[in-house]
């Protein structure tokens, strides 16, 4: 498959300095996306843990996070382990990158691409025990704003939106195409360490 654009490097702007949830988040992403980009995850728990930490220091410290400095380093240390251990796509996907812009719609956290040339996309929430309320709540209206960008653009290669609850993993859900929406846990990108390969679709 043909390379794609990569994320972009360590060392980029992430935001201005911020002792916000949203400063960590952008941090997340970073780490998520650089650590992709070299292969990182794929290693040990332990060899991804060191990895992460030690990225951390560099990437927290360049924020005004002041004395709460090693506790944003805990926080973005423990948030990308999550997301790269049970929700990174294994191998044969690629990364298509961070902050995905779509638009009037927003910029999705990270997207991906499938072995078959198809694009998901992910929306990170951080809050521990998030409560996502049923029906038209924020994040729900986030996503499905996305699922509509995404399908406009990319058509039949969309797959979908993976609302992924980093604080709660179970509870993280997905936005089809068509809007209709799934647990994460019963569709086919449910990913952990264990999988090898992704379901197929029918």
């Amino acid at each position: 498959m043909t390379s794609r654009r990569p994320a972009r490097p360590a060392g980029a702007s992430i935001a201005e300095p911020s002792t916000s949830a949203s400063a960590i988040g952008r941090i997340v992403h970073l780490l998520v996306a650089e650590s992709v980009n070299a292969g990182i995850y794929r290693v040990s728990a332990q060899e991804l843990r060191d990895f992460i930490w030690l990225r951390t220091a560099d990437l927290a410290t360049s924020q005004s996070f002041g004395r709460a400095v090693r506790s944003a380093r805990v926080a973005i240390a423990g948030h990308t382990a999550v997301y790269l251990r049970r929700f990174a796509p294994p191998f044969g996907w690629s990364l298509l990158g961070s902050e995905i812009d779509l638009g009037s719609a927003g910029r999705a956290d990270l997207g991906w691409i499938s072995p078959d040339d198809r694009v998901l996309l992910d929306e990170l929430k951080f809050a521990g025990g998030i409560h996502v309320p049923v029906g038209d709540g924020p994040t729900r209206q986030q996503a499905r704003r996305y699922a509509v960008a995404a399908a406009g653009r990319w058509g039949e290669r969309f797959i979908g939106v993976r609302v992924v609850l980093l604080g709660a993993p179970r509870r993280s859900f997905f936005i089809r195409p068509d809007l209709k929406e799934t647990p994460l846990l019963s569709s086919p990108y449910w990913f952990d360490a264990r999988v090898v390969s992704p379901e197929t679709p029918s």
